[in-house]
Formats: C-alpha cells, structure tokens, sequence
C-alpha cells in the first residue's frame, strides 16, 4: 500500500516566520515528524532535553522548524513541505519515525544537508544506509527502532511459558512490512509462527484465531490496539509500545522512545557543537528496552504472568 500522508501542522509553520536569526551561534534544525502520537511525542521530548543538556537552547543558540507529514498523499502539500526545507539553510534536518524517515530517503538525499533519524525501523531497507554496521556515506546516520527479533523471542517464552503459536499481524505499513521480514530471517526454536494479513477492516481470519495462542505486531498493532482488543476481547495481543497497555494489550516489549531522541541528540550536539563529520558517525540500534505488563488483561484471559517477569517490568497496570 503506498504510504499517505496529511499535514496536520497549519500552514504557518510551512509559510509563516522562521526566525531570521536563530541566535547567537545562529543553528537551525528542522524536525520532520511521521505523525503525532505518543511514541514520536516521547522521542521529540528525549531529543529536545538532551539538546538543552548538551548547551544548545531554543531562542538562545537554537530555532527549530517542526513539520508533521500528512496522511493524505497531496503533490503539491508535498512540494510546499520540501520547497521550506530546501529554502531555509539548515544545520541539519531530524526524522522522527519510519515514514519521516523514507520521505527524507526519497526527496532529500543528496548529502547537501546532513540528515539524523530517530525511530526507524528499517534505515537499510529504506536506502538511507547502506548498512547499520558503519558510518554511511551518504551523510546520513542515526538510531532505529527494533526489538531484535530473539530478543522478542525470548520475552514470549518468558512472558508465556505455555505458548506454542504466535501469529504476526500483518499491516501494509512499511514499518510493519520491514520487521516481517526481520522475523522471517530469524528462527526461533520455541514458536509456530504465523502471518496474519490485516487490512482496514481489521478482521483477523478465523485460521489465525483459532491456531495462535498470542498476536504480536509493529506498527499496525500500535496504530489500531484499542480497535482489536474491543473487536477481540479474548485475544492475547503483545505490543510493541508501552502506551498499548492502556489499549488492551496484556504485555509490551519496545526501546525507549525518549531515550532514542536522547542518543540522536547526542549525535546532533556532536556535529553542531563538536564538527565531527556525520560520515564518521556510526548509526546505532536502541541501547534501552521498556517492558510493561497489564495484569488485569492477563487475569482476564486466565493467564499466569511470572514472578520475574513482574519484578523486571518497567511499568505494570494492577
């Protein structure tokens, strides 16, 4: 499916002032944002703390222009967007997520203006890196987001001893569509995996329902979890952002997503402040994990969650 996008900003940030002057050291970042939601909130957040940490403050030494991708594809919204960040000369431009993170790929990487990711899933994938084993030389670098695939493996096994069959809900997200084929690549000696393709009227088949003792997912989980747990009461869904547990997931593994603002600001602050090339930066995978745990949900489902995985859970619903 291919990715739609709305502007979601008003047109000022695209038309409006962007100050003449940014201060003294006069830097000027352009955060180009996937959407708003929790996980790209969190991560903004983690950026903009670390970059007060590292001496660079907004209206001090600092002006940023922050632009949100729409979700409708429209050509000419599209050629506004790229005709701001062409037109403002940029220290450096900052994706947040995966669909940021390939339209950046797709329409700004000549190397002209030294680009950063935070939180996406597939860099290479994407053609913004040629591999996350060293520094690209595209000028571009940064920090993904992924759960390796043994790591969530190994959560399962210990989250639910008993289970046997897990099915992947698949969605036509690019995000999702590169970690099916992370999982694909992997092998795991403790599950029978399934691929369960969803669409929009998000209706898991039958088979799936009837095979599969727990869901897991990427992005699509993320996007509709609170639509699937009230479609699916008596499903057991693993999700991929700790903000899922409110949404009726029973558990979630993910990176901490204020955490990876904080590495990519690091980044930032060493090319800024420490003119270190960006060819020379390596890009990185999350260093931080959050596990979260809803123990109603899994009462719920008859479903007796370990002593250790509890007493390791970085946030628990009782």
């Amino acid at each position: 499916m291919k990715t739609r996008y709305v502007l979601l900003l008003p047109l000022l940030l695209l038309t409006g002032a962007f100050p003449a002057q940014a201060g003294p050291a006069g830097c000027r970042i352009a955060l180009v944002l996937s959407e708003t939601s929790y996980y790209i909130a969190s991560m903004e957040s983690g950026f903009k703390q670390e970059m007060v940490r590292q001496g660079l403050i907004e209206e001090k030494n600092l002006s940023y222009l922050k632009v949100v991708l729409p979700q409708v594809e429209d050509k000419k919204i599209d050629k506004e967007i790229l005709w701001k960040l062409n037109e403002t000369k940029f220290d450096l431009i900052v994706s947040f997520g995966t669909t940021a993170g390939q339209f950046l790929a797709n329409h700004l990487n000549d190397g002209r203006i030294p680009l950063l990711f935070a939180g996406m899933t597939d860099p290479v994938g994407a053609g913004l890196l040629e591999s996350m084993d060293a520094p690209s030389k595209k000028h571009v670098t940064g920090v993904s987001y992924t759960v390796p695939p043994p790591m969530l493996f190994k959560f399962i096994h210990e989250l639910l001893p008993s289970v046997s069959e897990v099915a992947f809900l698949c969605f036509a997200y690019p995000a999702d569509m590169a970690y099916r084929s992370f999982l694909e690549k992997s092998v795991s000696k403790q599950f029978v995996f399934h691929y369960a393709e969803l669409h929009h009227q998000l209706v898991i088949p039958p088979k799936y329902l009837k095979e599969a003792q727990a869901f897991i997912g990427w992005y699509g989980l993320y996007r509709h979890q609170k639509e699937l747990s009230d479609k699916y009461p008596d499903a057991c869904f693993i999700g991929s952002n700790i903000s899922q547990l409110e949404k009726g997931a029973v558990a979630t593994i993910s990176p901490n997503d204020s955490a990876m603002g904080a590495e990519t600001a690091k980044m930032a602050a060493d090319i800024i402040l420490r003119r270190r090339n960006l060819v020379d930066i390596r890009p990185q995978t999350p260093s931080r994990y959050m596990i979260g745990i809803n123990l109603p949900k899994a009462r719920q489902l008859n479903l007796a969650i370990p002593e250790k995985m509890i007493s390791v859970a970085d946030q628990i619903i009782r």
